[in-house]
């Protein structure tokens, strides 16, 4: 189904009670309208149980430094900073609220070949830290003892990490670090009140936000991170415009202001000129943008413009800000959220319409397309944590039958991708972030309780290995290793083997094929199981005589977990002694 812009007509004809409940137990019953998965989709993988058992690390906030993989967990020091320098082992790097206590490590943000980011330390509070995977250390206790500054908004830009702190003599103000000193950009509204910086956005080279004064009120200001200045003063005297929603599409930065006359509406600026961009709700109405977000050439944001209650309205920059559908027909409210862009110009949202309730749309300047009820019926699904990867976004979503677990969708229908933990309690996959060549993620699938996971290509072969020789000892005895991969993602790889001569070759009496071992084999990815092949005395004179015979051939069947099978022909060189 397609809303697009004011035109849009919606049957708002009373359903029948019965039939709706009918519709929504068949739709339950057969997945709704969910779709199958299709062949790009990632698929999780359990990757690590930092806390052994059903005991829960919790990681969260990952970050890819040049392949390390930095992350905060809570294993048996209390919520620390971990660090893996390949995805697969893993160490803490110190326990910074020494003991049991949580240092609560948080925002972090690269600068150089480091990562900040906020911890607490009982001597010094909560501050600003850093690590290069080896040690921890305190940048500056800006707050001295265990005051806490409030560090927050941390933005790099150039060499320096820009963020909004407060201390007894500025008030709040914003703030810069090299990494190594802090100094205060500058004491915009001078003495304890503090300006209150906020919404710290790059445009143009430098930093945009918004701050109050008590002469102008709460309006725009810019930094070059020397000094700050007042863009606009768009609502003149102390009240201020409140600039909210700060976004940058193309040669200028749109956001929220409000303005005697025309309210609170949508507004631009290319750092030079400031204007009014579109009166959503004309006249005195409040159009109140929000949620602006910027996808391809086009803006999108929820707006209310007095007729369509709050939907999604979209801009080109070019034309004013329009309509793009009103999902929630007529004056109800279809509450956009969740806003991302899936990809060049388009968006994906969660809205709420009376037939489906809260569930996942998308979206492009001229309308929206309803993906799926995931949840079926007025309920809605809440979808939300929308992360997108190679033309499907993923996230997580609430099901009556399954709970909260995660779907995704690459713009046709809504794929269930995996029922990680069974039942009705959902496993709420969350923090997706993109890790080397895979998505690292946070799950329970009440086994291993909430670690660490990935999504990785479907896992669509199998196969085994051995190694080129085999080295036979005077016994007639050699160690024969079938190896699974280590890219094997539904291990282990199983199966049963032979292993004969390549060629036929003369033995007893006749011209034929060998036979000099078989068994089975179970073996781990990235591990091997062994099996020892043991000659006769005349299979051993043959391969010490005849060198043909000493050419070989392992013959396996293979099989995963996935339901993955292949036939594998291995050739091996016998190696006999001396």
């Amino acid at each position: 189904m397609r809303f697009a812009g004011h035109n849009s007509k919606v049957s708002t004809r009373p359903a029948i009670p019965g039939l709706i409940i009918l519709v929504a137990f068949l739709a339950l019953l057969f997945g709704g309208n969910l779709t199958k998965a299709s062949a790009g989709m990632l698929v999780p993988r359990f990757a690590a149980d930092l806390s052994p058992g059903p005991s829960s690390s919790n990681p969260y906030e990952f970050f890819d430094l040049d392949g390390k993989l930095f992350f905060n967990a809570e294993i048996d020091r209390g919520v620390e900073p971990y660090f893996s320098p390949d995805g697969k082992s893993f160490r803490l790097i110190k326990d910074v609220a020494a003991g049991p206590d949580d240092s609560d490590p948080s925002s972090p943000v690269r600068l150089g070949d480091q990562l900040f980011f906020l911890a607490y330390e009982e001597a010094t509070g909560y501050e600003l830290h850093k690590t290069d995977g080896n040690s921890v250390s305190l940048v500056s206790d800006l707050s001295p003892g265990p005051g806490d500054p409030q560090i927050s908004e941390m933005t790099v830009l150039g060499n320096m990490i820009y963020f909004v702190a407060e201390t007894p003599a500025t008030g709040r103000e914003l703030w810069k670090t090299d990494g190594n000193t802090m100094a205060i950009v500058q004491d915009l509204e001078p003495g304890a009140a503090g300006s209150y910086p906020e919404d710290l956005t790059l445009f143009n080279g430098q930093l945009y936000f918004r701050a109050t004064t008590s002469v102008t009120g709460s309006e725009l200001f810019r930094s070059d991170g020397n000094s700050i200045s007042l863009v606009s003063d768009v609502e003149p005297g102390a009240n201020g415009s409140s600039p909210d929603d700060l976004a940058v599409l193309g040669s200028h930065l749109y956001f929220s202001a409000y303005k005697t006359g025309p309210s609170r509406e949508l507004w631009r600026t290319d750092g030079t000129t400031t204007a009014l961009w579109t009166d959503i709700f004309p006249g005195a109405g409040y159009g109140s943008p929000s949620r602006l977000v910027a996808s391809g050439g086009r803006l999108f944001m929820e707006a209310d413009d007095g007729v369509h209650g709050d939907e999604l309205f979209s801009t080109d920059g070019v034309n004013p800000a329009t309509l793009v559908a009103d999902i929630a027909p007529g004056s109800d409210n279809s509450d956009p959220g969740e806003i991302t862009p899936f990809d060049d110009g388009r968006v994906i949202l969660t809205a709420e319409d009376p037939t489906h309730g809260e569930e996942p749309w998308l979206a492009d300047g001229s309308g929206a397309d309803f993906l799926g009820d995931i949840w079926p019926g007025s309920d809605g699904s809440g979808a939300r944590d929308f992360f997108i990867r190679d033309g499907y976004a993923y996230f997580n979503a609430n099901r009556i039958d399954i709970g909260r677990e995660l779907f995704a969708t690459n713009g046709s229908g809504v794929t269930l991708v995996r029922d990680i933990l069974p039942g009705t309690d959902g496993s709420s996959p969350g923090w997706f972030t993109p890790y080397r060549d895979h998505t690292i993620f946070q799950a329970d699938d009440g086994i291993h309780g909430r670690e660490l996971w990935k999504l990785v290509p479907p896992d669509r072969s199998v196969t085994i290995g051995t190694a080129a020789k085999l080295r036979f000892r005077p016994s007639g005895r050699a160690d024969l290793l079938l190896k699974c991969p280590a890219a094997e993602e539904s291990g282990p790889c199983t199966g049963r083997f032979s292993l004969t001569t390549a060629a036929r070759v003369r033995f007893g009496g006749s011209k034929r094929v060998v036979a000099l071992a078989k068994g089975s084999f179970n073996a781990a990815a990235g591990s091997a199981d062994q099996y020892r092949v043991r000659l006769k005395p005349l299979q051993r004179r043959l391969l010490k005589r005849v060198p043909k015979a000493r050419n070989l051939l392992l013959k396996a069947r293979v099989s995963d977990k996935a339901g993955n099978q292949a036939r594998v022909n291995l050739p091996v060189r016998a190696v006999m002694p001396k």
